[in-house]
């Protein structure tokens, strides 16, 4: 994998120097000050700026929309909260579409894992698609003594194996009738995406000038292609659940979950969260981020149990996969580096560009660094450590709860309810009964926290110099590619 990154990266370095080559006014001098440049140019025999925004915005919309394909909504949810929803993740997938790919791909392999779990129960007919629309909050259970609340896949599978619900109906007609998004428009988002990417490479054979804009675009493809077909049988624009009735109290089904119920007795999103819940380093950062977020007032405290599934959930990635996804993800913030000779319209957004596409792989991998560290090797050492000097670390207590007594388990858990007391427990757990499930160590969460802002910082400059770039661009910019000469002759 070291192999393919340091390809990649040579391969961008040789397209920085290409690109900066066809970017020159005069090929012995690379300062911003003597290439011929334009401003706002129409487009009457050749493509103007009109058409470089067009390109690059149309593509943008068409891929994020695709992706859109959000959980189900609450009942007591209007159009407009849905609206505003829709367009926060919007803005979220066009922002960090990497950060957005850790969620997509735990929630493809569990729905993969779902189907699989499915087929072994002998349930035929589980597919993928009825796999994400479990996991997207499509069943919803009613007891005889509570509320409703939405199940997912795997807590659905549990209760269809101990009785109390029946299989649901998973013809393919049935969930084909639920899903808005038809192949229609994910035709036209692959045909503009193709078109884009083959216009952008026939400018950089014909020796024309690449915008930023048009980077970033290409960028953009490129990570979320991948994304795109994991979702590929995910349902989109779904609007009403399957209510899903059963004869069995609460207290029943709770008491079928045996000794499992009382190690998750302060659900986060369900009674049944004992069945599926497992916090690891990315859904427990985002845990972080949520309760600080309520805080602050930017996000509404949810009600428990909730109505529906939060489009944030992540379950768990293999760590061979997160692995390769952080190779992956770096590959694209390089991308950004290729501009690095590129002609600006002044020396100074040159600088800050360079600037901020090192911090933007800088922080990334930084970041994986941090994690391996504060959650695998700081734990590690300690243990080791404390191992040595005949020491239990209060890390690993969890083989201790089998044998503690039931008035240390009183305890335990009543301090575990209470409230952060200092500013240094809120920032290891921020969650108001401190669940312990969310705690994270110092050692990763603080640094995080400030690498977070530093990518945001560069992240948004990138997309702002997109558009100040197109006020003054290289005359070769609004040259159109003469398909003509990539056309190879015969005779």
């Amino acid at each position: 994998m070291c192999n393919g990154l340091i390809f990649c990266l040579a391969f961008f370095d040789q397209l920085s120097s290409t690109a900066a080559l066809s970017l020159r006014y005069d090929p012995t001098n690379t300062t911003s000050t003597d290439v011929l440049r334009q401003g706002w140019t129409s487009a009457p025999n050749k493509r103007g700026t009109f058409d470089i925004l067009w390109s690059c915005i149309f593509t943008w919309v068409l891929c994020c929309w695709s992706m859109l394909c959000l959980n189900l909504p609450a009942p007591h949810d209007t159009a407009w909260a849905i609206f505003k929803r829709k367009t926060l993740m919007f803005a979220f997938i066009l922002v960090g579409p990497e950060f957005y790919g850790v969620t997509i791909t735990g929630q493809y392999l569990s729905a993969r894992q779902s189907v699989k779990d499915f087929a072994a129960a002998g349930i035929n007919g589980w597919t993928l698609s009825y796999a994400h629309f479990a996991d997207m909050g499509g069943y919803v259970l009613q007891t005889s003594d509570w509320v409703p609340f939405p199940v997912d896949a795997k807590q659905l599978l549990w209760l269809i194996q101990r009785g109390f619900v029946a299989v649901p109906d998973i013809r393919p007609e049935a969930i084909k009738d639920k899903n808005k998004v038809d192949d229609v428009t994910r035709l036209i988002m692959v045909a503009q995406t193709l078109w884009f990417l083959v216009n952008f490479f026939g400018r950089i054979a014909q020796g024309y000038t690449i915008t930023v804009m048009e980077l970033t675009t290409a960028a953009f493809i490129y990570c979320v292609l991948p994304l795109m077909w994991m979702w590929r049988h995910k349902p989109a624009d779904v609007g009403m659940p399957e209510v899903i009735h059963t004869d069995a109290s609460m207290t029943e089904i709770l008491l079928a979950g045996g000794d499992e119920v009382r190690e998750l007795y302060l659900y986060d999103r369900t009674p049944l969260d004992f069945i599926s819940r497992k916090e690891w380093t990315w859904s427990i950062y985002w845990s972080h981020a949520r309760h600080h977020l309520y805080r602050l007032h930017l996000l509404r405290p949810r009600a428990r149990p909730v109505d529906r599934l939060s489009n944030a959930l992540t379950p768990e990635v293999a760590v061979w996969l997160w692995r390769g996804g952080v190779i992956y993800a770096l590959s694209f913030g390089a991308i950004f580096i290729v501009p690095w000779n590129f002609s600006f319209p002044t020396e100074t957004e040159k600088l800050l560009w360079r600037i901020s596409s090192i911090i933007y792989v800088v922080t990334m991998a930084a970041g994986e660094l941090v994690t391996i560290w504060g959650f695998e090797w700081w734990p590690y050492l300690r243990g080791w450590w404390a191992g040595k000097r005949g020491r239990i670390p209060a890390e690993s207590g969890a083989g201790s709860r089998q044998t503690e007594t039931g008035k240390q388990e009183k305890e335990r858990l009543k301090n575990s309810r209470r409230p952060p007391q200092n500013v240094w427990e809120l920032l290891r757990n921020p969650s108001p009964g401190q669940d312990p499930h969310v705690a994270a160590p110092l050692k990763a969460i603080l640094p995080i926290q400030i690498l977070f802002l530093a990518y945001f910082l560069a992240r948004a400059y990138i997309l702002i110099e997109d558009f100040l770039e197109l006020r003054s661009l290289p005359a070769s910019a609004y040259q159109t590619v003469d398909w003509g000469q990539l056309i190879p002759h015969f005779g």
